[in-house]
Parts: C-alpha cells; structure tokens; sequence
C-alpha cells in the first residue's frame, strides 16, 4: 500500500516536472524569435501609445496648458520606436524625422483641434470622440507602407471601419445641437458614454436600422445657432462680469488733514471682447456723502484681467474725525446668453404611448422638464420650462406660451438699464401678442429674431412674454415621433458694482 503511494507521487512529480521543462523549453524558444518577431515589435509599440493617447484623453482632457506632462511618456515612447522597433537610431534620415514627427503629432494635434475650435461650430460630443478615439500613432502606422505589420494593419482597419461606420450615424444627429470645445480641455465624460454607446452591439443595431430618421431629424434641428448655444456651454460656469476684492486701507488708523487712500483690486472677465468700467469711490457717513477722487476712473479689462484702484480724499475732499464707510462703484455694459431646448410631438403620438402605458419619456429620450442654460454672470436669464414635451394638435392647432425673465443675480450691484433683449427662435414659429408690444422683428434663413426695447428693471427683474405659433405643424413634425428646437435669448444691460469697507479718522496728533 506505501509502495503503491509513493509510486504515484513520484509518478506526479515526474509529470509536473515535465510541465515545467516543456514550459521554459517554450519560453527560451520564443525569447530567442522575439528580437527578430518585426510584426509583434510594432503591434507591441502600436499598443503603448494607444495606452498614452488614453491617458492624455481620459486624465488630462487634452488640455493646452498640459502638454508638457506628456513630453516624457513619448519621448521614451519615440526612443523605443527609434532604437528597437524601427531601427532608425538618432540618424537625420527620413524614417528618423518621420518617428519623431509622428510622436510630436501625437502630443501637439489633439491640443490644436482643441484650441482652434473652441470659437467655431464643431460639438464638443463629436470632437471628444473623434480625439479619444482616432489616436494619431495608430492613423499613421494603419496608413504606412514602411512601418505597419500585420497586425496592425488587421485589427487597426477592423477598428478604423467599426468606429467611422457607427460613429457617422450617431454623430449626424447631434451635429445641430453642438456645443463647443473649451480651451481647458475636452469633456471627457461625454466622450467616454458617447463611444460606450457606439460600440454597444444593441445600440449599433438601433443606429443601423434608424439611419433615415437621424439623418431627417438632423434637418429639422438645424437653428444655425451652434455658435451661440457653444459659447453659452463654455461660460454657463466661468466667473464672468466685474469683481471688486481685497478693499484695504493704507493706514489701520488716519489722522486729520492728511491724505486718505483705499486701494481695491478689480477683476473682468468676459467672452466677448473688453468691458470698459467707469469708476468712482465715495465715503459716507450718515446722513452725508463725500465723493473721492478715484484712478483710474476709465479701464478696459480684456477677456480676464485685473488691475488696482485707488481712492483718495485730500484738500478740499478730506475727512473730518469719525469712523466711514469707503464704497468704490464700477458700471459696465455685459451681456448674458441662455437658450433652451423644447422636445415637440403629435399629440396622437402622445395619446398612442399613454393608451399602450408606455411612458414616452424613456421610450422617446425625452426630459421630463427642461432648463435654461445661460452664461454666469451679473444677470441671469430664466426662460420658461414646464413639462415636456409639447405636444401639437395637427388638426387644431394652438398658441404656446413663451416667456423670459432677467433678474439681478449679485447681491453688490444692481442692473441700471437694460439695452436690448433678443430671441431668435426656429423659423417655423413666429411670435405674437408680445409684452412689451415694442419690438422689431426679422427672418433669417436659420431662424426669427425678435428685439425688444424695455425699461430698467422693476426692483429686481424685467420679463418679456409671447405667444408663439406653429405656421405649419404638418411640415414642422413630418414623419418624425419628436423634434427638438432650441430658443436663444440674449441680452446686453449697464451694472452697477458696489464694493465697501471701513476706516477711523482720528484728529490731528499737531
């Protein structure tokens, strides 16, 4: 019975060792082919820059101002390519230059893209995925006679013609509803759900089968307004407007009869162009006002900028013993952008989901309430939302209610006046019944735009309503289950900024 046991262990042992001699039997073999294996060399390599683009993508955004943490990740990358891919060495040669070209490339073209078009007409959904998911080492190697392999040119042109086939039909749509790349980067998260969708066997089956109806909606969607809704995505969250900060006085105690100086630090920025800012400064103490002399009194702060004020009060403007409160006051002209999107369908479209319980919002990708997006600033605009979506009587059609209010969004300032208030809506819809009654109004070939003059805002808010009207709903709808159209407001006023703090003026020490 031992014999039998120590039998069949050694029996294992024998099998076990065999195992292990056979496997680095296979692995010698396979180290000694690896150095002349070219084809696995450059998949390998193809790999580790897939591997870098992703981390610049997904961590970095493709930032402009990031470009010099990814220097080294493909410097090593180039000198791999240089010394034990390719061969090329550190030679002025051709295939030299083409390496090293190809990996600055790869770094500089996707912060271009960035960078060039974050004042143009191009979605940040299309340009995030496009950049995340055509990195530039792989476009090359695919497209080299010199330097491709088999494999690369097998799984690369399968990719290639996966992501353009699917990626054509998903992008289409959303073409219109575009929203602009920012300088800082792209959003990544969009990217990463919008390519998660792509590759997604169901949803490609949905793409493929639905070609006709993306292509039609893209059509109906279109305002013309890309600019617009992408400048508005940009700085819905950026500190626009003028910032008065870090009021202080030179002296902790003043003394009559000598100079009196408050300094304060103001700050603009803006997304279109300069703000010229009118300055003053003014001490009180009740129930008088006594004005200062402030410099500069005239400043123009460009895009984001900051300077210093100064107010003094001297000679004929000096203060007598007390304590004073020192507000500095900048008025400026800005402008606050909002638009929002509205979902509308056949009201038999409605009543045939409701009748079978479906629920049209989930089936139809539709919100169940929509908001106003608008850029940050001194002003807010609210356009009215409700429940959606908006359904049409093609039978008997009706007038829908459209109203916008813009309100004081800073508790230091207030707005003196506003200029002019503009709505484009789509051209399909025209306005009627407005309050105010006075406006303007033209067509353009992408939509209507209506210009009201109002008066200063009562306390804290102006709002303008309207009556809006489908002048064809049978053509606006056609064979569509729902289209989507954006309305833009756009609004330029004067603000008054007021920023305040306290000083002592004790009497003479002479």
């Amino acid at each position: 019975m031992a014999d039998s046991q120590s039998g069949g262990g050694a029996e294992k042992a024998r099998k076990a060792s065999n195992y292990a001699k056979n496997k680095w039997d296979s692995f010698v073999n396979y180290a000694e082919v690896f150095p002349q294996d070219k084809d696995l060399h450059v998949f390998l390599f193809l790999i580790f820059a897939l591997i870098l683009h992703y981390i610049d993508g997904r961590f970095l955004a493709f930032s402009p101002a990031s470009y010099y943490i990814m220097i080294l990740p493909y410097a090593i990358l180039t000198l791999l390519g240089l010394f034990f891919v390719f061969g090329s060495g550190f030679s002025l040669s051709s295939d030299g230059i083409y390496i090293i070209g190809v990996s600055v490339a790869a770094v500089a073209i996707p912060r271009l893209v960035v960078w060039l078009v974050s004042d143009y007409t191009i979605g940040s959904r299309v340009a995030s995925s496009v950049l995340i998911a055509a990195p530039v080492w792989l476009l090359y190697l695919y497209s080299s006679k010199r330097y491709s392999s088999p494999r690369v040119r097998k799984w690369g042109g399968l990719y290639l013609f996966v992501f353009l086939f699917f990626a054509l039909i998903k992008i289409i749509p959303t073409l219109p509803v575009a929203t602009g790349l920012s300088p800082e980067g792209i959003d990544v998260g969009i990217a990463k759900r919008d390519l998660s969708d792509l590759f997604s066997p169901k949803k490609a089956g949905e793409r493929l089968f639905s070609w006709r109806d993306n292509l039609r909606q893209f059509v109906n969607q279109s305002l013309g307004m890309d600019y617009f809704t992408g400048r508005v995505e940009q700085n819905k969250d950026a500190p626009l407007g003028v910032y008065l900060e870090d009021l202080r006085p030179t002296e902790p105690v003043f003394y009559e009869g000598n100079p009196i100086v408050v300094w304060a630090n103001i700050r603009g920025k803006s997304f279109e162009g300069a703000i010229t800012v009118q300055n003053s400064c003014y001490a009180s103490q009740a129930p008088q006002k006594i004005s200062g002399t402030v410099y500069p009194q005239t400043l123009e702060l460009f895009y984001d900028e900051a300077s210093t004020l100064e107010c003094a009060f001297e000679n004929e403007n000096s203060l007598p013993e007390g304590y004073y409160t020192i507000t500095f006051q900048s008025t400026f002209k800005f402008p606050t952008w909002g638009y929002i999107t509205y979902t509308f369908v056949d009201q038999e479209t409605w009543k045939a989901y409701y009748s079978q319980k479906k629920d049209i919002h989930r089936e139809l990708d539709i919100p169940r309430k929509t908001q106003a997006i608008y850029t940050s600033g001194p002003a807010a605009i609210g356009i009215g939302s409700g429940d959606m979506p908006i359904t049409i009587n093609i039978d008997n059609p009706r007038s829908y209610f459209f109203g916008t209010t813009l309100s004081n969004a800073w508790s230091h300032g207030e707005i003196l006046s506003v200029e002019s208030l503009e709505i484009r809506t789509p051209p399909e819809i025209t306005f009627e019944r407005c309050n105010p009654s006075n406006y303007e109004s033209a067509n353009e070939s992408d939509f209507n735009v209506y210009t009201f003059s109002l008066e200063s805002p009562e306390k804290f808010f102006t709002t303008v309503t309207c009556w809006m009207t489908l002048e064809n709903p049978q053509e606006f709808l056609g064979t569509n289950l729902k289209v989507m159209k954006t309305f833009a407001v756009s609004a330029n006023y004067w603000y008054i900024l007021e920023k305040s703090t306290s000083i002592r003026v004790k009497k003479s020490l002479i």
